[in-house]
């Protein structure tokens, strides 16, 4: 990798979000997040597409598995958080599930993807995923626990091989969607939305 690529990976990916979570301020992140994906979308052309059936196959298997696995972890050490956003505050989660995928995730997928794939195009394969599933959990610091980071970076590995494997990015996009929405419904976002703290006692 050349030096400026990766001056510029680590600060983009690393030392912004680092700055960010310590000031306390996500709002910064996300502003930050959309300059670079909207830079990026004018300098370059972005390839939505979406996945084939054989494609989407594993990924709703993983699904699944990952939700079952949620759901009995939160029910074994937190109960009280199964299910609260969508009982308790039903109006807020069918909008934040409905401006989820286009707001969030898309932004994310163009930069933790795209941008990052572009910068990191030198490197091995197992190191790219890696590096991209710490980036991605480093990002996740700015909800300002260690929940947020480590749901991420496995989540980070499932969606940076994915995108190793077949670099299409409408299919990382339905993965993190789909992820994202489990993340809320089953009672972990609590981790991840600063409008549901508070809700649930945390």
């Amino acid at each position: 990798m050349a030096l400026r690529s990766v001056a510029l990976a680590i600060a983009i990916f690393f030392i912004f979000p680092l700055i960010v979570a310590v000031l306390g301020k996500p709002v910064i992140g996300f502003v930050g997040l959309w300059l670079v994906v909207v830079y990026w979308v004018f300098r370059h052309s972005v390839v939505l597409g979406w996945p084939t059936r054989k494609q989407l196959s594993p990924v709703l298997v993983r699904t699944i598995l990952v939700g079952v696995l949620l759901g009995v972890v939160l029910w074994l050490l937190k109960p009280e958080y199964l299910l609260a956003f969508p009982l308790h505050m039903p109006d807020r989660y069918i909008l934040v599930m409905l401006v989820y995928p286009f707001l969030s995730v898309l932004p994310q997928e163009i930069l933790f993807r795209c941008v990052f794939w572009h910068l990191f195009s030198d490197a091995s394969q197992r190191s790219r995923v890696f590096w991209n599933a710490a980036a991605f959990a480093v990002a996740h610091s700015i909800f300002l626990n260690p929940v947020a980071v480590m749901l991420s970076f496995v989540g980070g590995l499932f969606l940076a091989r994915t995108y190793e494997q077949h670099r299409h990015l409408g299919l990382v996009c339905v993965e993190h969607t789909l992820y994202g929405w489990l993340v809320f419904t089953i009672g972990w976002g609590i981790y991840f939305y600063h409008g549901a703290v508070g809700m649930w006692g945390a």
